[in-house]
């Protein structure tokens, strides 16, 4: 199944990217950034139904995580696979709250975490 990314997607992927270059190195940013991409593509191999579905966000969207920290928005329609929204917790809620579909995304899934250590 051919696998896309949506303009929200790739920007968030090239943000991601930008922090870890600042964090760690361009190398570190490289890698990692890549093996996003290559977990977004294999989704479209080797598991299109995977994920826990959220169609109170949208119908047919579905959301999976790479390695617990980044938080992947999907959706298959007709013959290929829609990466949505791409969220590093790195970022946490305030980064969150400047997305449209990322922002709602990381909450849906994440609030209950960050909010119940908040003070």
């Amino acid at each position: 199944m051919n696998v896309i990314f949506t303009p929200e997607a790739g920007e968030a992927l090239a943000e991601l990217h930008h922090y870890i270059e600042v964090a760690a190195s361009k190398t570190v940013a490289k890698r990692y950034v890549g093996e996003v991409v290559k977990f977004c593509e294999s989704l479209g191999r080797f598991a299109p139904e995977r994920g826990i579905r959220r169609d109170d966000l949208r119908p047919g969207l579905r959301i999976t995580n790479y390695k617990g920290r980044v938080v992947i928005a999907f959706a298959v329609e007709s013959d290929q696979l829609a990466i949505i929204g791409v969220l590093d917790a790195r970022f946490g809620v305030a980064y969150a709250h400047r997305k449209s579909i990322a922002a709602r995304l990381f909450l849906a899934t994440h609030s209950h975490y960050y909010f119940s250590f908040m003070p």
